[in-house]
């Protein structure tokens, strides 16, 4: 059977990691290109010092790992150094989820989905078969990343900034979710998804 391939994306607080979690529940392989970036960022590897060499090593800790919270202040505050950073870093996740993909494909999984926040702006539609975009208002977005990270409001803010709109992401959509609710109405909206896209793994 013919593998398909589901590209899940999405703002910062969105919720991807839950409709993520749900898709496994429901059977679905699935690959995080944020897990692969932590990979590329580890000491030694060629997009570390390309990043070093971008930024300047008052982005490293003490154990030179690069300081992802320190990276993201400088990168979100300018639009400029994020694009510098994504030029080193797409590419190289890219490849990494071909590779992946091909994987998946000779050990026969039937249902594969790649979260990533980047998939439309690193233009890694053409890897997938349809686009999911998870979607929640700002206010909402605002409050959940509060309660979860260390962020500041303006910080919350300037990162919501710093990516593409809802608008932009529904034109590439196949399907939308949008979680303003809690997670039983997310997982009764997936469910539906994968019934209506013929998409059951039982």
């Amino acid at each position: 059977m013919t593998m398909y391939t589901i590209g899940l994306t999405g703002g910062i607080g969105t919720g991807k990691s839950e409709v993520l979690s749900i898709l496994r529940d429901l059977g679905a392989s699935t690959v995080e290109a944020d897990l692969l970036a932590h990979e590329i960022y580890s000491p030694g590897k060629p997009a570390w010092q390309d990043i070093i060499d971008t930024f300047g090593s008052g982005i490293l800790t003490p154990e030179q790992q690069i300081n992802r919270k320190k990276l993201g202040e400088i990168v979100f505050a300018d639009r400029n150094k994020l694009s510098k950073l994504n030029q080193i870093v797409h590419p190289r996740i890219f490849d990494h989820l071909k590779e992946l993909i091909e994987e998946q494909k000779m050990v026969g999984t039937r249902l594969l989905v790649i979260e990533a926040a980047v998939l439309i702006e690193a233009k890694w539609t053409e890897m997938v078969d349809s686009v999911w975009v998870v979607q929640a208002s700002k206010g909402i977005i605002i409050n959940r990343l509060k309660e979860k990270t260390t962020l500041t409001e303006e910080q919350i803010t300037q990162r919501i900034n710093a990516q593409i709109s809802d608008a932009q992401r529904q034109e590439k959509a196949n399907e939308i979710l949008t979680n303003n609710g809690d997670k039983s109405d997310l997982r009764d909206q997936v469910r539906k998804l994968i019934i209506a896209n013929n998409l059951n793994q039982e």
